[in-house]
């Protein structure tokens, strides 16, 4: 039995450290972004917010609002599945193309997301209200060459980051609420 022994150099160990951290980031970004979107995932986001918070990197006054795609169940059940993914990532795409710099995007689950916008509620509302037209005018092609047209619903509140965000989340939420019974395709500010 012949034993061989092998050695590596410095650059074969550095170009191995550069592989592991590629991985690593690979495996960071999988628990912290939506597959499908790419937009912040839950938890991840909830961290970021207490991390910006703790280092005094959120404005103490913010606007928090709830974004939910009307009548997605609709798309999936006239198009397909396929069709209502593609609602899903063109939607995250137009929001994070078109929200405020410095806003946060997270996908909370299904077809709603949820953006804190670093500015008071009155500038706010007039970016989501252009949010809301931007939505409304897009033409989302489906996988099979149709084309869908969809609207959102906004429910928005400003948000005292010294607050808890569950107390922020629930007043916006019910003005998303009012939005959707109001007949939908609008933003709506709590007060």
């Amino acid at each position: 039995m012949r034993i061989v022994k092998t050695t590596q150099g410095p650059q074969d160990l550095q170009a191995r450290i550069v592989e592991l951290e590629a991985e690593v980031e690979k495996l960071r970004k999988l628990t912290e972004r939506d597959d499908l979107t790419g937009c912040l995932r839950r938890d991840a986001f909830l961290t970021l917010l207490e991390r910006r918070r703790s280092f005094g990197f959120l404005p103490k006054t913010t606007t928090l609002a709830v974004v939910d795609i009307d009548h997605f169940k609709r798309v999936n059940d006239t198009y397909g599945h396929a069709a209502g993914d593609q609602v899903l990532v063109q939607v995250s795409r137009a929001l994070g193309d078109h929200a405020p710099e410095g806003s946060l995007i997270c996908r909370m689950g299904g077809e709603e997301f949820v953006i804190v916008m670093m500015m008071k509620p009155e500038e706010a509302q007039a970016e989501l209200e252009k949010l809301r037209r931007h939505l409304q005018g897009m033409n989302i092609l489906t996988p099979e060459g149709q084309m869908i047209q969809i609207t959102a619903s906004f429910g928005a509140v400003a948000w005292n980051s010294d607050r808890p965000l569950r107390e922020a989340s629930i007043t916006a939420d019910l003005a998303l609420y009012e939005a959707k019974k109001q007949g939908r395709n609008q933003v709506r500010m709590a007060s």
